[in-house]
C-alpha cells in the first residue's frame, strides 16, 4: 500500500469514529434518565481506578443508587479494588453473549459493578452491532441508577472515545507529574475537537500539597481556556497518601479500609461537590457547568 493510499485509510478511519461518537451523543442527548460519569486520564497510573471506586462509595452512601462500570477492556482490574472476582462483565453484554441483568455484581455498600471481564482482548474499534448494544446498555444501567460511573481506558482511542460520548459528564484524573500533564491535555484536545457538549471536570490526584495541587490545576485550565475555549471544571484535589497502596494491596475501597485518611476525606469532598452541583450538557465547546465558569475555578479551589 503507498504512502497516500495509507494516509486515505486513516483520514477514512478518523472520519467514522468522529461520526460514530456524534451519534452516542444525540442518543445520550435524547435519553439521558440520570447522572452517568465518564471517569478518564491521558495516561495509566494515575488513580483514576481508585479514585472511581472512592466516589462509587461515597455516593452510596449519600443515598445514591450507583453502578461502576469497568470500561478498560483488555486491562479491566476495578474488581480487584472492590474486593470481589465477578465472573461475567461489560464484553460479554457487547458481544452479546449475556443479558445485562445476569452480569452486574453487588459489591460492597451496596454499589453496583458491571465488571470490564480482563481476559478479554479489547479490539481497536467497536462494530456497529456492538456499539448499538453498549448505547443499549447504558440506557439501562441508566434506569437503574442516580450515577453511573464509566472507569474508562487510558488515553484516547476509538472506544475511550466513544463510552466518553455516552456520559453526560466528564471527570479527567491527572497528576502534577509532567508526563501525566502532557497526556490530560492531549486528552482534552481531542474531547475538545469532537464537541462531546459535555460538563468537562478536573482531579489533580497524588497533589504534595495544596499550593503544589493549585497550582497545577490552574495552569491545565489556563491552557485550556487559551488554546481549546475551553475551561474545565476543577472538582477536587486529593493529596499523596500512604494509605491508598496499602488498601489496594488489602483489595478494599479506600473509603471502606481508611475513610478518615486524607485522600479519602478529599475524594468524599469531591462526591459532595457533585451532589451540589447539577450536569449540564451544553451546546457549544466550553464543556462548563455554567456560565461565568473562570468564577466557579476559583470559588471550587478556594474551598477545596
Amino acid at each position: 500500500m503507498s504512502l497516500l493510499d495509507q494516509a486515505h485509510s486513516l483520514r477514512e478511519l478518523a472520519n467514522r469514529t468522529s461520526n460514530d461518537v456524534q451519534a452516542v451523543v444525540s442518543r445520550r442527548r435524547a435519553a439521558a434518565t440520570s447522572r452517568t460519569i465518564a471517569i478518564t486520564s491521558g495516561k495509566g497510573g494515575v488513580g483514576k481506578s481508585n479514585i472511581t471506586a472512592g466516589l462509587a462509595i461515597a455516593l452510596s452512601r449519600r443515598g445514591q443508587r450507583v453502578i461502576v462500570v469497568d470500561a478498560d477492556l483488555g486491562l479491566a482490574n476495578i474488581h480487584l479494588l472492590f474486593g470481589v472476582s465477578p465472573i461475567y462483565g461489560l464484553p460479554h453484554v457487547i458481544s452479546g453473549q449475556m443479558p445485562m441483568e445476569e452480569v452486574l455484581f453487588t459489591g460492597p455498600e451496596k454499589v453496583r459493578l458491571l465488571a470490564g471481564g480482563g481476559e478479554v482482548a479489547e479490539v481497536a474499534q467497536f462494530a456497529p452491532d456492538e456499539r448499538q448494544r453498549l448505547l443499549t446498555a447504558m440506557k439501562q444501567l441508566e434506569e437503574m441508577a442516580d450515577f453511573v460511573l464509566i472507569d474508562t481506558g487510558a488515553g484516547i482511542s476509538s472506544n475511550v472515545l466513544t463510552f466518553l460520548a455516552s456520559a453526560t459528564e466528564l471527570l479527567l484524573v491527572t497528576t502534577p507529574e509532567p508526563t501525566a500533564l502532557a497526556d490530560a491535555y492531549a486528552t482534552l484536545k481531542t474531547v475538545a475537537k469532537q464537541q462531546l457538549g459535555t460538563r468537562m471536570m478536573l482531579a489533580i490526584n497524588v497533589v504534595g500539597n495544596r499550593t503544589e495541587g493549585e497550582a497545577t490545576a490552574l495552569r491545565l485550565v489556563k491552557t485550556c481556556r487559551q488554546f481549546l475555549q475551553m475551561e474545565p471544571e476543577i472538582i477536587g484535589l486529593i493529596p499523596r497518601d500512604a494509605s491508598v497502596p496499602i488498601a489496594v494491596r488489602r483489595q478494599q475501597p479506600l473509603l471502606t479500609a481508611f475513610p478518615q485518611c486524607a485522600a479519602a476525606q478529599a475524594i468524599s469532598g469531591i462526591a459532595e461537590r457533585l451532589l451540589a452541583s447539577k450536569a449540564v450538557v451544553v451546546a457549544g465547546r466550553t464543556g462548563a457547568a455554567s456560565a461565568g465558569a473562570a468564577k466557579s475555578t476559583r470559588k471550587i479551589t478556594s474551598r477545596l
